[in-house]
């Protein structure tokens, strides 16, 4: 159901950014892969989107738009974009990916 898949996606999206502790170190990138095949399987495709926190042309942000409407709907379930929250275009591109 479309309930679960949202709880879900919330308990992953906890799961994914937690930080270290104060006072304990950050895990390797290894350690960090490791970890999200975990969080999201081995069978995944893990995308990380990254970009500005603002776009410089209007024509920028249409692009990341249908970039991210087209990715999902062609990639299917197995992929997993990533981002780190931030405003523009990780924003934009989390909004117009799949159901948003």
């Amino acid at each position: 159901s479309l309930y679960r898949d949202v709880a879900a996606a919330k308990e992953t999206e906890k799961e994914v950014s937690k930080r270290p502790a104060k006072g304990e170190e950050a895990r390797t990138v290894d350690e960090e892969v490791i970890h999200l095949r975990g969080v999201f399987g081995r069978d995944a495709c893990i995308v990380c989107i990254l970009g500005g926190a603002s776009f410089h042309q209007a024509e920028s942000e249409e692009l990341v738009k249908a970039l991210a409407s087209r990715l999902a709907s062609a990639m299917g379930s197995k992929v997993k974009f990533l981002t780190g929250g931030m405003p523009g275009v990780q924003e934009t591109f989390a909004k117009h990916c799949g159901d948003g």
